[in-house]
């Protein structure tokens, strides 16, 4: 199973496309989460090994005992096989429900007959069946790979390039991005379009698929990097009173290496009042690679859900910043996050 991104990089909020390629009519189950979430709990992450350790895959011996104990008793003489006829024996490659039940990795406790014994005549090495099932097995669950190769794809023709984003509006900030079932289709192959989430972070995403041809399959985790130039980040708390006064602080980071005027606005609504603190608010340079903090001293006036919208915008100026010239990038000019306060009474 492959599993591969448009673009290694995107900016929040842009377009990408997430391709899984298997074998044809497979079902494989889309993942994509926020890379803090695995950091978080490591050993919960899927991994060949991992289903290898699994209860199901561990082959399993009905009682604990010796193979040779169990081959003499399963091998009866057959004159008095003859003479009883009490068992029957089996043809060819028929299985018993002994068989069965080993298959499922199940443990039977019984004193029917399940097992069909062998004659001593014509007396063989009874068939494992815990290599052939992991034989079989091994060759599918590959990390990257599957049994058929998938078939090349006709070239396509990307649209053409739209015009670089100006300003972002981020307010979707979700743990888990993707999370969905998709078909592959004849040729091996599966598209799916979505919007990149408004977190700046690397995402890791990933594929398990299912094939009645060539069984289980899993990818190897692929990483998106969602990022732009610079960025701001509001820190507030997650409810207060109303009348309660708290500081609003709004951090924008500068990913570049050149310097950038800066301009920091908290928009107005008449469910709070907002008091700058400092003297730097219409604008001030940022150095390459730095990072600025503004702050506004902020008193709720509305119950409920109160929203706060920031915005860093870069400024086109003749001023310089120290002995460099104040650069504007080409995409991601201007930022906005908007972040929800709960106000009680």
């Amino acid at each position: 199973v492959d599993l591969s991104f448009s673009s290694s990089q995107s900016l929040p909020s842009s377009q990408t496309r997430l391709q899984v390629t298997a074998s044809p009519q497979s079902l494989c189950g889309l993942r994509a989460v926020d890379q803090s979430v695995l950091l978080l709990k490591p050993e919960a992450e899927l991994s060949p090994s991992w289903i290898y350790n699994l209860p199901g895959m561990q082959h399993n011996k009905f009682i604990p005992s010796s193979r040779l104990s169990e081959d003499r008793e399963d091998c009866i003489l057959y004159r008095l096989w003859m003479s009883e006829n009490r068992y029957s024996i089996r043809q060819g490659r028929e299985k018993d429900v002994y068989s069965y039940v080993e298959d499922m990795g199940l443990t039977a406790f019984t004193n029917l007959k399940i097992k069909h014994p062998t004659s001593c005549f014509y007396y063989a090495p009874p068939v494992e069946f815990d290599h052939e099932f992991r034989d079989g097995l091994s060759g599918r669950l590959q990390m990257g790979s599957s049994e058929r190769p998938p078939p090349e794809e006709p070239q396509r023709k990307d649209p053409p390039t739209k015009d670089p984003l100006t300003e972002t509006i981020r307010k979707y900030f979700p743990e888990t991005w993707v999370w969905d079932i998709v078909t592959v289709n004849s040729t091996g192959v599966a598209e799916v379009e979505m919007t990149v989430p408004d977190t700046i972070t690397e995402w890791k995403a990933g594929a398990l698929c299912l094939s009645n041809d060539t069984g289980l399959g899993l990818s190897s985790v692929v990483p998106l990097q969602a990022f732009q130039p610079f960025f701001v980040e509001v820190s507030l708390p997650y409810s207060v009173v109303r009348g309660e006064a708290f500081m609003l602080k709004a951090t924008v980071m500068n990913y570049l290496p050149t310097s950038m005027r800066m301009s920091v606005q908290l928009e107005a609504s008449p469910d709070f009042t907002a008091v700058p603190v400092g003297d730097d608010q219409d604008s001030y340079c940022l150095s390459a690679n730095g990072r600025h903090t503004s702050s506004w001293l902020v008193t709720p006036k509305s119950l409920g859900n109160v929203n706060f919208s920031v915005s860093a915008e870069a400024q086109q100026s003749s001023e310089p910043c120290g002995s460099e010239v104040a650069t504007v990038p080409e995409t991601g000019r201007k930022d906005t996050v908007v972040k929800v306060l709960i106000v009680e009474a």
